[in-house]
């Protein structure tokens, strides 16, 4: 009863501060507010009204901050609480604190239904505002866990990888991503790069054979992987698999 008295109280005084423009007193009241109650909607509410008395009133971007930091921590599925601090992080210049928010809220666990966005947020963050791509990575790797269909996340990774030139990572990543899809056609055509990956550039010519092969055991009459797996064989002196390999193409 005693906490809900000096709520009301601050709510009081918080709008007797409000209507004769002593901002920081009315920062204070609605700071005790905060403190003395515990409803989800109400504290939402509150945190809101204190970050725009210091934003907005104050011109205090970086105690706004303060304020908008705990308030995600305490409430990650309020993504409308990530776009304030997204933007106060910003005017402030502290996209490193936002940064480690979302290190630690990931890492402690969200919901499922937000954990994608959030995550995609963080690689965003990273990648540009803080010039650091490969500190994205993560968190594109577990939006590709979460949705391995996610064209986007598999794009803006393969980028950074590929710009990297992290190799055995992208190719890796072009593994999984083939494994995932239920379109052959798409399985093949990701299995093409990875090969190429692995011939041209990591110069692995066994490795690249594999996955020539398994593009043939998606479409057999795949004319790129099979010219691939000719010249493969000839190298490699595989004179049973590129005889085999010529009987099947006399066939079709």
């Amino acid at each position: 009863e005693h906490e809900g008295t000096r709520a009301a109280a601050a709510e009081v005084l918080a709008q007797q501060y409000a209507t004769g423009g002593e901002a920081r007193r009315e920062a204070q009241a609605l700071s005790v507010m905060l403190e003395q109650t515990k409803r989800r909607a109400e504290r939402l509410k509150l945190y809101g009204r204190l970050a725009e008395v210091h934003e907005e009133k104050l011109n205090a971007h970086g105690t706004a901050l303060d304020i908008a930091l705990p308030a995600v921590r305490e409430y990650p599925d309020e993504l409308a609480l990530w776009d304030r601090a997204d933007g106060l992080a910003t005017i402030a210049g502290r996209p490193t604190d936002l940064a480690e928010t979302f290190r630690e809220v990931l890492r402690a666990g969200v919901p499922a239904d937000v954990e994608g966005e959030l995550c995609e947020r963080a690689a965003s963050l990273h990648e540009d505002k803080l010039g650091d791509p490969i500190g994205a990575t993560p968190y594109l790797e577990r939006v590709l866990a979460q949705d391995p269909s996610n064209e986007r996340a598999f794009l803006r990774l393969k980028d950074i990888l590929t710009a990297a030139e992290r190799w055995g990572e992208l190719e890796s990543l072009y593994d999984r991503a083939s494994a995932a899809t239920d379109d052959p056609a798409r399985r093949a055509e990701m299995l093409v790069e990875v090969a190429l990956i692995c011939e041209e550039i990591i110069e692995d010519p066994s490795k690249a054979t594999r996955y020539y092969e398994r593009i043939l055991e998606i479409d057999s009459h795949h004319e790129l992987a099979t010219r691939a797996l000719d010249r493969l064989y000839a190298r490699q002196e595989r004179d049973e698999d590129l005889a085999r390999l010529l009987a099947q193409r006399l066939q079709t």
